[in-house]
């Protein structure tokens, strides 16, 4: 079978990690895997199969030129990967990919990497509702990250399926060593959506009964992001307690040390690293967000789930995690047999399954 995916880069971010993670998956099971990339000069982070073949469509110019090349660029690139499937990623191929496939007998999936509804405090923006409910109704097929945006997406799509991100590391199922540690993760720029507040909110309660407990945040940021992020952890008084990690490509080993996971996300529409910290056995406390991340945390024995912005109830579940050695070590072995679900393997499986549902056939 010939799969192309359509990705602006292959590097920076987490749509990106998924669409190479979706790659080696289709190349290990023995497809002809493209990936079709428009951003120039960017080179590629995430490991691929040495199969993956991987085309660049950007072309010089000024901006409409420039737009008007490389989009006869990637329908030339379309064309002669000759795909059964082409998997399109956010833009420009949201865009791009009805028609460039028009006149082809590539089938065109559009895949949805947010939520499909936000909080009052934090709505869709208009460029994003648009793509979302008007320009994905080009495609015949959408996915969208969880059951919850399924129901939401079926009333709009004419088919609509639910896709988990797919993890990136293998399961521990056996935690090592832990550290008096818990951990936090995401760009110090979306501190607001991250609830990086609400948890520094309740760290601050947290930290005066476990001071041999500290608190520990990944993710790039802005001078002022970070500037931010250090008026929280000061109005909260747990300077000693908190470090800002800043980008840390080897997160995993901060996985691995921390005992304990927070995602206080106030409406992720998947919890990545969440399923990265259960895969190597954290305990977590993750906000649920109308039923999202209860997608992923689907049992008491794998995690807690609290409501979004509710610090008291971070507080009570951070504390509770670390008063009690033998729930805390409980829930990590949970979360590690729980990880295995989000494998590469099983999320290749699923996309075969839409296949079938829609009479593409496996060849």
């Amino acid at each position: 079978m010939k799969i192309a995916i359509c990705v602006h880069n292959l590097a920076n971010g987490g749509a990106e990690r998924v669409a190479a993670l979706w790659a080696t998956g289709f190349a290990e099971r023995g497809d002809e895997v493209t990936v079709i990339t428009s951003e120039p000069g960017v080179r590629v982070e995430y490991p691929l199969p040495q199969t993956v073949k991987v085309e660049n469509i950007s072309c010089t110019g000024g901006r409409l030129t420039r737009y008007v090349k490389n989009f006869l660029s990637f329908r030339r690139a379309l064309k002669q990967s000759k795909a059964d499937v082409a998997i399109g990623v956010m833009s420009p191929f949201d865009l791009w990919l009805p028609l460039a496939a028009a006149g082809t007998n590539t089938k065109i999936i559009n895949t949805l990497h947010w939520s499909l509804e936000r909080p009052a405090s934090n709505p869709l923006s208009k460029n994003i509702l648009f793509k979302t409910f008007k320009v994905s109704k080009l495609f015949p097929i959408v996915t969208v990250l969880t059951e919850a945006d399924r129901k939401i997406g079926e009333k709009h799509f004419k088919h609509c399926y639910a896709m988990p991100n797919p993890l990136a590391f293998t399961p521990v199922y056996e935690p090592g060593k832990k550290e008096k540690i818990v951990l936090a993760s995401g760009r110090l720029e979306s501190w607001h959506v991250k609830g990086f507040d609400t948890l520094l909110e309740a760290w601050g309660t947290v930290a005066k009964k476990f001071p041999d407990w500290k608190l520990q945040i990944a993710g790039r940021g802005s001078e002022q992001a970070v500037d931010k992020m250090n008026s929280l952890i000061e109005s909260n008084g747990v300077e000693d307690s908190v470090t800002l990690l800043g980008f840390c490509p080897n997160i995993m080993e901060y996985y691995d040390r921390a005992a304990i996971f927070a995602f206080t996300s106030r409406c992720d529409g998947f919890g990545m690293v969440l399923i990265e910290a259960m895969s190597r056995g954290c305990a977590c406390v993750a906000c649920d967000y109308l039923g999202r991340q209860a997608e992923i945390i689907s049992s008491e024995d794998e995690g807690i789930l609290c409501a979004p912005e509710d610090v008291k109830g971070v507080a009570m579940s951070l504390e509770r995690l670390m008063a009690d050695d033998s729930y805390r070590q409980q829930l990590q072995r949970g979360a590690c047999r729980r990880a295995e679900y989000f494998s590469v393997s099983h999320i290749t499986d699923r996309w075969y399954e839409i296949f079938r549902q829609c009479g593409i056939r496996l060849t």
